[in-house]
């Protein structure tokens, strides 16, 4: 399995180097409901690009292996360009837990949908107590 690693400051911006593995452990939180504070406290968040659903904050976006942003080829020759979050309360996580194929290695993965419509948004990732989101840039948008 290929990864492209991309290190950016914005969601819109991308320079390319290859993927460098890196064996720091973070703590990461799992899956939460979205908060009425978080609702009504202006923050800037993250959205389904079909529905408008708010699904993580942009303030939880975070570095995996020293960075956030990767592009992805799956077994099947698609491309993904994952964005790395700690949080995102409004997705659901629909599948078991798998290590094949995992593109983080020493954790499992799990098909995350958009709460609402139900539109693939990516996947949650998890290693014991650690987690996190990997979620496909070009099916997001931002508030």
């Amino acid at each position: 399995m290929r990864a492209i690693t991309e290190r950016t400051d914005t969601m819109e911006s991308f320079v390319y180097f290859k993927h460098v593995e890196n064996t720091d452990e973070t703590s990461y939180s799992l899956q939460g409901e979205v908060s009425k504070d978080d609702e009504d406290s202006g923050k800037r968040w993250i959205l389904c690009r079909n529905c408008s659903k708010k699904i993580a904050l942009i303030s939880d976006k975070i570095h995996m292996n020293n960075t956030d942003t990767y592009i992805f080829e799956n077994p099947a020759g698609l491309f993904f360009r994952v964005i790395c979050f700690s949080n995102a309360p409004g997705t659901v996580i629909i599948t078991d837990y798998t290590e094949e194929n995992t593109w983080f290695e020493g954790f499992l993965w799990s098909v995350c949908l958009c709460g609402t419509c139900g539109k693939h948004l990516g996947w949650h990732y998890s290693s014991g107590s650690y987690g996190f989101y990997g979620l496909i840039a070009d099916r997001l948008t931002m508030a």
